[in-house]
């Protein structure tokens, strides 16, 4: 993994709750994925944040004030760059819409024409099999890596 990958890469909220949640039975593999690989500039949108404080205010039941405070040391320690939908990631979000056939996608296909949008080709995430119909994006689970 250390030189499999390079460039930039997208990361999934799942990637960044089973780093933070030492009870994740994926604790220690996201952990030593974020700890090995050094050739990659971590990219997050803004609804990833939002999906990842949501989980842990609202599921794990952690107050705001440390979600907040825990993700920020994460994303600061990791170097990752922050992301927003561009004007034209509507446009592109509703070609991709339009352009595959899958049902129910709606949140995925935005995720990943927000990245496309901001030139990130590449996704880490767990759940590869949401975004494998989206053929402009390489998508990678990098557990199967360890």
């Amino acid at each position: 993994m250390k030189t499999m990958f390079k460039g930039s890469w997208g990361v999934d909220s799942n990637i960044v709750i089973y780093a933070l949640d030492r009870k994740s039975m994926f604790f220690n593999k996201a952990r030593k994925f974020f700890s090995e690989v050094k050739e990659i500039n971590f990219y997050i949108t803004q609804q990833n944040i939002v999906e990842i404080e949501k989980v842990f205010v609202g599921f794990y039941k952690v107050k705001k004030e440390a979600v907040i405070s825990n993700l920020e040391t994460f994303l600061s320690a990791f170097n990752f760059s922050i992301i927003s939908p561009l004007p034209t990631t509507l446009s592109y979000y509703h070609k991709l819409i339009l352009s595959y056939s899958k049902k129910d996608v709606f949140f995925d296909f935005y995720l990943a024409a927000t990245y496309l949008d901001n030139q990130i080709g590449n996704l880490f995430t767990v759940n590869t099999k949401d975004f494998l119909a989206i053929k402009e994006l390489q998508v990678v689970n990098p557990f199967s890596y360890f």
